[in-house]
């Protein structure tokens, strides 16, 4: 019942196909093929296509691919060298070191803004399926936007009373960041989606060697002491030492009509840390005081990257991160000179922890 319906109502529409053609002054053009009825016709060239919407149009018209296939119009052949300078910004981004007594803790607890301006390169050798690079970024002025907080717990009767809370200014000594790592394309589709999973090794080093300036006493709010105005109070430096794991999510999205390479960064590092403090103002007295801490632990680290073509062998990149460490480990008291020496260590409430939270841009060339 249905084929003979079929052969009945088929030649109809084909009838009416060629009429519609004739009407509007166009040839009916036939094309050779086997079919239930012969030959098929091809549609009147007087009827115009309709063209898709321009976005739905872009986005169907993007290409899955990897990174490199995003500028394989524009940059040499692979392999290809690559060379960014950067500028890095971290806000709300501190270290600290804390440290208790035998008996509670916190006892001390010092806690320096890591707010500034950072900025250096980073040298790349990629594949359309790997990529090696090494990042170094220094910073860029001495200022530091933020304090050193000094917190004291001195009661042991009630040891959540705080009992001295002062801040100083912080300007950098020095300051160092190196990242060198690896990857390799595992996948190029994820569940059916164009999404490649990159696997990556690495390891990271930080240097953050700061001078804090002047007093202010918050806790007991006696403010500003004149005593020390200009005056550095205590130097610090801190290092740590993160060997890491994790992987890369990519995918290419278009911009308007711009391609742009989207990358989710996941990773975890075993860290190492070790920090040195020395409390300058004791030098009036005559006493060499230092606090140390060796600590270990680990990292988590997050970051979004988008990068997009710039003319030719050029590109642009922004890149928001948030790098968290957490120690433990112990802790070293070390007193010289005038005074009766001391060198202790224990472990009772030591920590070192850092969060710092980055918006990197890069410029990147291609070679």
């Amino acid at each position: 019942m249905k084929t003979s319906m079929r052969h009945a109502v088929t030649p109809l529409i084909l009838a009416v196909v060629c009429q519609t053609g004739l009407a509007f002054g166009g040839d009916v053009h036939w094309i050779s093929g086997d079919s239930e009825m012969g030959n098929v016709p091809e549609y009147p060239q007087a009827v115009e296509e309709v063209p898709l919407p321009r976005p739905i149009a872009d986005a169907l018209l993007t290409p899955p691919g990897t990174e490199g296939e995003w500028f394989a119009e524009t940059a040499s052949a692979f392999p290809a060298w690559t060379l960014d300078y950067r500028a890095r910004g971290f806000f709300d981004s501190h270290t600290s070191y804390e440290f208790g007594t035998p008996s509670y803790s916190p006892a001390s607890k010092l806690d320096w803004s890591l707010d500034s301006k950072w900025h250096g390169f980073e040298v790349g050798l990629e594949t359309p399926t790997s990529r090696i690079f090494f990042e170094w970024l220094t910073p860029i002025e001495r200022g530091i936007d933020g304090n050193m907080a000094d917190y004291d717990w001195l009661t042991p009767s009630d040891p959540s009373q705080l009992d001295s809370l002062t801040l100083s200014s912080l300007r950098w000594r020095e300051g160092q960041m190196i990242d060198f790592g690896g990857m390799m394309q595992m996948t190029n589709h994820f569940f059916g989606w164009p999404i490649e999973i990159w696997p990556m090794l690495g390891f990271r080093w930080q240097r953050f060697s700061m001078t804090g300036t002047g007093v202010d006493e918050i806790v007991p709010p006696n403010g500003p002491d004149p005593a020390y105005e200009g005056r550095d109070m205590i130097t610090f430096s801190q290092q740590y030492y993160i060997f890491y794991i994790g992987g890369q999510l990519r995918t290419n999205v278009r911009l308007w009509k711009t391609p742009v390479a989207v990358t989710f960064q996941g990773d975890w590092g075993g860290t190492w840390g070790y920090n040195s403090d020395h409390h300058l103002w004791y030098e009036d007295y005559g006493i060499h005081r230092y606090t140390m801490e060796s600590t270990s632990g680990g990292s988590t680290h997050l970051a979004f990257i988008a990068e997009a073509p710039v003319g030719r062998r050029f590109s642009v990149g922004l890149r928001i991160e948030h790098l968290a460490i957490y120690t433990t480990g112990s802790h070293r008291w070390v007193m010289s000179g005038a005074t009766t020496p001391v060198d202790e260590r224990w472990t009772n409430g030591v920590i070192v922890n850092s969060d710092q939270t980055s918006l990197t841009a890069y410029a990147r060339v291609r070679f």
